[in-house]
């Protein structure tokens, strides 16, 4: 018997919660505030400086590939994934709780349904993103 924490958040209209060990509870890449209106608000973490929501890096599943087997849902530790309810199947909740450049799900996933942004058109991207935001000195 161990101490554990009840974790639920609403994103994009998907309610989600798990009770976890604390001490397995995995990294956040965001925090939750209350705004003026007492409403959970999720604010990300920056990204090398950068605000997480301009950066364009996040999964994109194929629903006609998906078989719904959850297993990247399991394998990311991230919390970017969810199970919706009706009618159930995997869907992408929270894509800015992505870390940016990993793909541990899509080698997860059997029937390759998870993708992400093309590596090279991305950093030309991030290029850009870091002329507007510049490494701190």
């Amino acid at each position: 018997m161990g101490i554990y924490a009840v974790m639920a958040r609403e994103v994009n209209g998907h309610r989600q919660s798990a009770e976890e060990p604390c001490h397995l509870l995995p990294p956040r890449h965001f925090s939750i505030r209350k705004d003026s209106n007492m409403t959970d608000t999720v604010v990300y973490k920056d990204y090398l400086g950068i605000p997480r929501k301009l950066i364009p890096w996040f999964p994109t599943i194929d629903e006609e590939l998906c078989s719904n087997c959850g297993l990247c849902v399991k394998a990311c530790k991230h919390g970017t994934y969810a199970v919706s309810e009706n009618p159930d199947r995997v869907i992408v909740a929270d894509p800015y709780a992505c870390e940016v450049y990993c793909e541990s799900c899509r080698f997860q996933c059997p029937v390759g349904a998870i993708s992400f942004p093309d590596r090279k058109a991305f950093k030309l991207i991030f290029k850009e993103l870091r002329k507007q935001y510049p490494p701190a000195e």
